[in-house]
């Protein structure tokens, strides 16, 4: 499933995506699973993350400018 700017996205579980780079504006995220995601220096910009879960992911260097996190777990 490609994850794209004002995409709106439910339920979705997203598995071994990269997103090394990517810049994403205005895209909201409720209650899905990222599994082994890269987001290395990707760029969150007005996203709305609510109810998600980061597992294993490599966030390195993310930037999230006025993005909105509600009851985001990140695991190992």
């Amino acid at each position: 499933a490609a994850i794209e700017s004002n995409g709106s996205y439910e339920g979705k579980r997203f598995a071994n995506e990269t997103l090394a780079g990517v810049a994403l504006t205005g895209a909201v995220f409720e209650s899905c699973v990222f599994k082994r995601c890269t987001f290395t220096e990707t760029t969150l910009h007005r996203c709305q993350l609510i109810d998600c879960r980061f597992t294993g992911c490599d966030l390195s260097l993310l930037k999230v400018p006025n993005s909105r996190f509600q009851n985001v777990r990140f695991e190992r």
